[in-house]
């Protein structure tokens, strides 16, 4: 609400046997995400960092006056390519 000016928004948590899907999508102002990116916020860049330890990704659908939909996925697998770094 902080950000997108929308009073609405709707989130979805799911899991399947190997991953955990969040998504959370509103009808606010929206923005262009790739400006985003490169502006002074930590917002996004915090949450692709934090996913990024755990293996996981995140897409940004986000139009101006359009509202904006997140998607973050994790997979559950204990052998990820992280957990398999310095095995043999």
């Amino acid at each position: 609400m902080k950000h997108s000016g929308s009073r609405h928004l709707q989130v979805s948590l799911t899991c399947t046997l190997d991953k955990i899907h969040l998504r959370v999508k509103d009808s606010g102002i929206g923005f262009n995400s790739e400006e985003e990116v490169m502006g002074r916020g930590l917002g996004i860049v915090s949450m692709r960092e934090r996913l990024k330890l755990v293996d996981g990704e995140l897409s940004i659908d986000s139009r101006v006056q359009r509202g904006t939909e997140i998607r973050a996925t994790i997979p559950l697998n204990p052998f990820s390519k992280s957990a398999a770094v310095g095995k043999t």
